[in-house]
């Protein structure tokens, strides 16, 4: 399994945004300010929308719809960023304050959503990776989360107590019912995680 990206994509200016492609959770695969022709893009854009709407329709898959998602691919990525997305991997998380739909977009060969198992997160939510450091070789135990299985909170206990007993891993213990989001927000402390 490859290391997942994530692309983060903002408007810096009128025909111009700033793109961060990061690999894994190391420093960025490329970096850089993206310039395009704006009323290209908004007519590809629009384009791409009146293909997609007939293909609902009609219940296939024009040639218009793969013409502009390519199109649209061309213009919105540098080269360097189109090249690693159509290099392909498992996963994509895209981040971005621009109405596209990315899943739709062509490289070429294939439609984004089909080579990547591609999600999208509002760029003011963006979950940026932060490089690991070697000193936070901790590891978190979450067990039931949900509150409802007496046997997994116990098993947790005892992993809990074995690994620390060992003396050589700092470890921390989730017990009971446990939020999503703040199982998220903890996620970022934990270089290893055990459910």
């Amino acid at each position: 399994m490859s290391e997942p990206l994530t692309l983060i994509y903002s408007l810096y200016e009128r025909g111009s945004a700033q793109v961060i492609l990061l690999e894994g959770s190391t420093a960025a695969a490329w970096r850089g300010v993206h310039t395009f022709d704006v009323e290209s893009l908004d007519r590809e854009l629009a384009a791409l929308r009146r293909a997609l709407s007939r293909t609902v329709r009609r219940g296939q898959q024009p040639e218009a719809v793969v013409a502009a998602a390519r199109l649209v691919f061309d213009l919105l990525l540098p080269t360097p960023v189109k090249n690693r997305l159509r290099g392909g991997g498992d996963v994509l998380t895209v981040s971005s304050d621009v109405d596209v739909p990315w899943h739709v977009l062509h490289d070429g060969a294939q439609f984004l959503g089909l080579r990547w198992a591609l999600g999208e997160v509002p760029l003011d939510e963006a979950p940026v990776p932060r490089p690991v450091t070697q000193s936070s070789d901790r590891l978190l135990v979450v067990a039931d989360p949900a509150g409802d299985l007496p046997a997994a909170r116990f098993e947790g206990e005892i992993l809990m107590r074995h690994v620390a007993s060992d003396g050589g891993q700092e470890c921390d213990l989730r017990l009971g019912r446990l939020r999503q989001r703040d199982l998220l927000r903890i996620f970022k402390s934990f270089r290893m995680v055990l459910w």
